[in-house]
């Protein structure tokens, strides 16, 4: 009879070694996260009761969300940051929202693996939350969140160009961001 420690022993931990970031990196995670969550969205559709069952699709249909913008980086970001402050990745269309208008067939994998996020003060992210959290008032005109509560915050483009959030939408986002 094989014991635990049999199986155990002489076990050597096989270390992958580390992957560098190109292009190529970012689709072959864009086509797993795409696969997973197409995945799970197939997965929670056929479920004939929303119990603990869905609530775990609905779960890693987030994680692997939350996964791909953490790995691609922001899209925007709030000006004038330094070094030196404190910031989140804020979701500008909230996670749990994106799930549901992925469930329900609203929005498209790719729309929502490419969906706005914000590199904001920690503060800042704190006061957005604290009116909407895992909420807007606008999905299409996504700023929205940022105008009620943060007015005076001026965002520009990962690479430093300004927007005006007052006139940008869903489909201005998608005019710059997007696979490879």
């Amino acid at each position: 009879m094989t014991t635990t420690l049999n199986r155990f022993e002489g076990f050597v931990q096989v270390r992958q070694s580390p992957v560098q970031r190109t292009g190529l990196t970012e689709v072959q995670t864009y086509e797993y996260c795409y696969r997973m969550i197409d995945q799970a969205i197939l997965e929670h559709r056929a479920l004939e009761v929303m119990d603990q069952t869905a609530f775990l699709l609905r779960f890693n249909i987030n994680r692997w969300l939350r996964y791909f913008h953490e790995y691609v980086g922001p899209s925007y970001k709030e000006a004038g940051l330094t070094s030196k402050d404190k910031t989140m990745l804020e979701h500008v269309i909230p996670v749990t929202q994106l799930v549901s208008l992925l469930i329900t067939g609203r929005i498209t994998i790719m729309e929502a693996l490419y969906a706005p996020t914000c590199l904001l003060r920690k503060r800042n992210s704190k006061i957005v939350d604290k009116s909407f959290q895992e909420t807007t008032p606008d999905l299409f005109n996504f700023w929205t969140r940022y105008i009620l509560t943060i007015p005076k915050v001026t965002i520009m483009l990962a690479n430093g160009q300004a927007i005006d959030i007052n006139n940008y939408s869903f489909d201005d986002h998608y005019k710059l961001h997007g696979p490879l």
